[in-house]
């Protein structure tokens, strides 16, 4: 049975869907060119793809979808994470459940963390990884500078991260302050960029490394 056939009788289970309609989702996941291929050739990319099609073929406002990049090489998450974001620019809402946090930081836009079955944070992605205003300074001398640094008030907090890079917050809350502060010092920096973390990072953090205890 081909691609084609399997979505045709899913839409006439579901009441009849136009054969434009079925044309336009097969479109929309990458498969009018294997719709007359049989299922069982489909790589698991492909299949997974195909119960997306499936999903869509009602035109829903909201699609949920469970771990969509399990089991999928590669080349097949990257063909399903972009499919999520052609979805979200077609207007469409994607609720992702999912264990692959480096997926989830690349797709979503908004994120719900559940530990022990607690809501633990909600929060856009872009405020959970940011560095909650720090910048790391590379430059030579960072244990000179480091010192300097955890002697001003605003930089108390200052430290060395595990390649040797100064991360700190900066006076006025701005890198280029930063910067004139370390210049001045005779400290000048190679690089200055905001600090970031990843989504595994701020998960890890926010459930304890994994032992259950919530921040």
């Amino acid at each position: 049975m081909s691609g084609r056939n399997n979505l045709r009788a899913v839409a006439s289970v579901l009441g009849g869907v136009p054969a434009s309609r079925i044309d336009a989702v097969l479109d929309l996941v990458g498969l009018r060119a294997r719709q007359k291929d049989r299922v069982r050739t489909y790589s698991l990319g492909m299949k997974q793809r195909l119960g997306v099609a499936i999903a869509l073929l009602q035109d829903p406002d909201l699609l949920i979808l469970d771990e969509p990049a399990n089991g999928l090489d590669p080349a097949g998450i990257v063909e399903m994470r972009d499919l999520m974001h052609r979805l979200t620019a077609e207007g469409k809402t994607v609720f992702i459940s999912s264990h692959l946090l480096t997926e989830v930081q690349q797709i979503c836009t908004r994120v719900s963390i559940i530990n022990l079955g607690e809501l633990v944070k909600v929060s856009t992605i872009e405020d959970l990884i940011s560095g909650h205003g720090e910048f790391v300074v590379t430059l030579e001398r960072a244990q000179e500078a480091l010192a300097l640094v955890k002697a001003q008030p605003w930089g108390k907090d200052a430290r060395l991260d595990a390649r040797g890079a100064l991360v700190t917050t900066a006076p006025g809350n701005r890198g280029r302050d930063l910067n004139l502060f370390l210049v001045d010092a005779g400290l000048a920096p190679e690089t200055i960029a905001q600090s970031t973390q990843d989504l595994e990072q701020v998960f890890l953090e926010l459930t304890n490394s994994g032992t259950g205890e919530i921040q």
